[in-house]
């Protein structure tokens, strides 16, 4: 306990002492700085000031991010379904319904609710995570090398995370389109599959997508446990040592200095978590504009209309129909379907297309109603 004894008139700080030694705050860090006297309506000005400011940062901050994520949401959505509503057949024959399904759901859902947040919420955290190693190393200068040594071992634990983690959300994303599937084959074919009773079958068939994608959905969180624990060990390393430095240098600091600078060193393992979190969440949900932009590079067909080559506003004069040289195949890798075919139909005909299993007959007519893109050749 400090009390002031009066010694010849004047009062003087003596230290008393119960049961043991006790060495207090003051004794140890000097006397407190006199500090120019302001009153209570000072204080509360300046205090009113920065909670208006910090409102206000933060309903500018919220304002722009849905504004960004509205925007972004109605641009990406737009772009893909133009690409797929002028993919050719072809992408349909061999693309599972499931997996468009995913893009427009899940992809989308993630672009439209989280891109946004994550990466405004990655800037703050950012933001705040130098702005405490910058006080504490101002406060405390020998804090400077252990405080890279730290970094160092942060993003060394970051890196890490995000290799895993980013593979995992890949195998979580990919294991959700066949269910997708499955749901679908399922409500078109219910009755089908009661009447020749493999129920069993398909229900064992869910439950293993169902095991697959729960798989990848634990080993994201258990990933995130991991990063919390080793962050957790990090942030108490770092209050650890600022605490040890401060007591090393006791006599450049005053008590108040000191409990602000281990104020911002405990602070400094709950941002340092929220930097490395922000900063996966951000990267993973890139993950669905990457699968987005995947089906932005499909194949395209033709444009509907071709200036060089548009008909008169009167065609057709007559029903007539001339074919030279065509040639045509399904993808660029497989084999011609239609070789060299060239024939002329006179108005009012009727004809038939003949010929053995393959020979062409299907194919000849898609590429009469373009949904086959003919090789060379015109029609």
């Amino acid at each position: 306990m400090i009390s002031a004894v009066p010694v010849n008139g004047t009062a003087s700080n003596s230290i008393t002492e119960s049961g043991s030694d006790i060495i207090s705050f003051a004794a140890l860090f000097g006397p407190e700085p006199t500090i120019p006297a302001h009153s209570l309506y000072y204080y509360l000005s300046w205090f009113m000031f920065f909670g208006l400011l910090q409102v206000a940062v933060s309903i500018v901050m919220q304002f722009f991010t849905l504004w960004s994520s509205i925007k972004l949401g109605r641009t990406v959505h737009a772009a893909l379904l133009r690409r797929l509503t002028n993919a050719t057949p072809r992408f349909f024959d061999r693309t599972p319904l499931g997996r468009i399904i995913t893009r427009f759901s899940s992809d989308m859902d993630t672009l439209d609710r989280y891109t946004m947040h994550w990466m405004f919420g990655t800037l703050s955290v950012i933001i705040n995570a130098t702005l405490i190693c910058v006080v504490i190393s101002t406060t405390v200068p020998l804090f400077v090398l252990p405080g890279i040594l730290v970094s160092l071992s942060g993003y060394v634990i970051m890196v890490y995370y995000l290799n895993a983690s980013r593979e995992i959300k890949r195998i979580e994303s990919v294991s959700n389109a066949p269910l997708l599937s499955l749901y679908g084959e399922l409500t078109s074919g219910v009755t089908t599959i009661r009447a020749y009773g493999v129920v069993s079958r398909f229900r064992d068939e869910g439950d293993k997508y169902v095991d697959g994608y729960n798989r990848a959905f634990y080993m994201t969180w258990a990933a995130n446990r991991w990063l919390c624990f080793l962050m957790d060990v990090l942030g108490a390393s770092v209050s650890l040592v600022s605490a040890l430095l401060i007591v090393y240098s006791a006599e450049h600091h005053t008590a108040a200095s000191a409990g602000f600078t281990l104020s911002y060193a405990l602070l400094f393992s709950h941002t340092a978590l929220w930097v490395v979190r922000y900063y996966g969440e951000l990267e993973m949900s890139m993950n669905s504009m990457e699968r987005i932009e995947q089906y932005m590079k499909v194949e395209q067909e033709a444009p509907g209309i071709i200036p060089n080559c548009r008909p008169p506003a009167s065609w057709p004069h007559q029903g007539e129909v001339v074919v030279r040289d065509l040639y045509a195949r399904y993808a660029p890798e497989a084999p011609q379907v239609i070789k060299g075919i060239s024939f002329s139909t006179r108005p009012g005909e009727r004809i038939g297309i003949v010929g053995r299993t393959g020979a062409g007959k299907s194919s000849l007519g898609l590429l009469l109603l373009r949904m086959l893109e003919a090789e060379s050749g015109s029609i």
